[in-house]
């Protein structure tokens, strides 16, 4: 693993950008931190086996029953695995489905040249990594994958505390404070 600190806050696009040459010409799974994913087949395995049969860079993404307005919503090509649509936290009754992005990527090499043609347009404030995305799925070149196992949402208060509390229930240390705070705070025995 590889940290390369983005020494300016100038926005996704721009933290991608500084990780270019790093990657140079291959592709790369990206991972912001408000989503953690947990289940038996890694996420990015996940993302690896739809690029080497599409050749396409993927979204992972999860089916979200309820309200998606805080979400980026693929609109799904009829295949069932191609993105024709990508809307950011669309009003409610216009997502164009239910799927959501989840944070995770896999990029091709593509992704950087188009991140990079974006930021010479751009003038100022923050660069998002949105211009590289749209002109992929422009040219029909994104995949999306419903992934297996379980997303955590940190970015929100409850989903948060959903991600302390499994993983102190999972540890075996932490595991006696966790059934002490219900029994004595919870009544719960």
């Amino acid at each position: 693993m590889v940290f390369i600190r983005q020494r300016e806050m100038r926005g996704t696009g721009h933290a991608l950008l500084q990780v270019r040459s790093f990657v140079g010409g291959a592709p790369c799974v990206v991972a912001y931190p408000d989503d953690l994913h947990v289940g038996e087949k890694p996420l990015a395995r996940q993302l690896v086996e739809v690029y080497e049969r599409t050749g396409k860079s993927v979204m992972a993404t999860i089916l979200e029953p309820g309200d998606v307005s805080r979400y980026g919503v693929v609109d799904p090509e009829p295949d069932g695995e191609g993105v024709r649509g990508f809307v950011e936290k669309p009003a409610r009754g216009m997502e164009p489905s239910h799927e959501v992005s989840i944070g995770r990527y896999l990029y091709t090499p593509e992704f950087f040249e188009l991140l990079a043609e974006g930021w010479a347009l751009h003038e100022k404030g923050e660069y998002f990594h949105t211009y590289a995305l749209d002109r992929l799925i422009a040219a029909r070149k994104v995949a999306y994958k419903r992934v297996e196992g379980h997303r955590l949402d940190t970015g929100e208060l409850a989903g948060y505390l959903d991600a302390v509390l499994r993983s102190a229930a999972s540890d075996p240390a932490l595991r006696p404070v966790l059934e002490r705070f219900a029994r004595e705070h919870l009544g719960l025995s």
